[in-house]
């Protein structure tokens, strides 16, 4: 059991009924079973929540197109479940197109 976590941009869920599930990393890593429901949610990290986890660190941007956000937010309710403690960060930088920096305000 890790003893402290900082997770930026987490893919949180495989689980197929989740909307926010990120599907590009689940048939990455599991292939021909990336459709198999029970694996999916067995793999799910909100599911993997124990009390005996350390402090988590979860940072993502509110408008992030790759990973959605609410990947972050399900996480974090886990954690609290759990009473894991947990500090969630979200941060908008509408426009950003490279998620919390290298970018210039503008997108250059």
């Amino acid at each position: 059991i890790a003893s402290l976590a900082v997770l930026c941009y987490p893919v949180v869920t495989f689980d197929i009924e989740q909307e926010c599930a990120h599907v590009g990393s689940r048939k990455n890593l599991l292939g021909d079973e990336c459709f198999n429901q029970q694996l999916c949610r067995r793999l799910s990290l909100e599911t993997r929540i124990s009390s005996q986890l350390g402090p988590v660190f979860v940072y993502h941007t509110s408008d992030d197109t790759a990973v959605s956000v609410e990947n972050s937010y399900l996480l974090a309710a886990s954690l609290a479940q759990a009473s894991v403690p947990h500090e969630l960060h979200i941060y908008d930088y509408k426009g950003v197109k490279h998620g919390s920096g290298l970018y210039g305000p503008h997108g250059e």
